[in-house]
């Protein structure tokens, strides 16, 4: 979390990279990104740190699907938190549609969705969550190449969804 501070100065001023990021730095990206995805269940702390830094280093690096992926990620791990962390959520997912519709790749587009969806289970709002799961998990079925944990998620926040709509009947195998 100590990365915190610097992410937000990057995001707001909108940094970054125009020339051609180093295969070091992209392997970190997607390094944080495995770890951020693959800690968050056990531990949020440490998933939000490497979803952290790998955002910095996505902005950094200029590469509009990792950053709009990292953008997505870390907005869902700042949005259950209290104070100023959890007010960059919805910025967060609203420049990484920006760049969505600069990079056009059903993959984001997905990810955007499901991401959302996460935001609006926070705020409560479970029809919401559930029409964005469903259209999330469509588009990251129309590709599906790297997404199997987004669809995941799409199809668990769908269940949810359903459970607090009082319509776990509809829930199938």
């Amino acid at each position: 979390l100590a990365y915190l501070p610097k992410l937000a100065l990057r995001f707001l001023r909108g940094d970054a990279n125009a020339g051609e990021p180093s295969q070091e730095l992209l392997l970190r990206i997607d390094a944080c990104n495995r770890a951020a995805r693959g800690t968050v269940v056990v531990d949020p702390v440490r998933a939000t740190y490497f979803s952290v830094r790998g955002l910095v280093d996505a902005l950094r690096c200029g590469d509009g699907f990792r950053i709009g992926r990292t953008l997505c990620f870390v907005g869902t791990t700042l949005a259950p938190l209290a104070g100023p962390a959890s007010r960059l959520a919805k910025p967060m997912l609203a420049r990484a549609e920006r760049i969505a519709s600069e990079v056009r790749d059903a993959r984001l587009d997905g990810m955007i969705r499901v991401s959302k969806a996460q935001v609006a289970f926070v705020a409560g709002d479970f029809a919401s969550m559930l029409e964005l799961c469903d259209a999330g998990a469509r588009l990251l079925a129309e590709d599906g190449r790297g997404v199997r944990w987004d669809w995941d998620v799409a199809q668990m926040g769908a269940m949810r969804a359903l459970e607090e709509l009082g319509r776990a009947d509809e829930i199938q195998r």
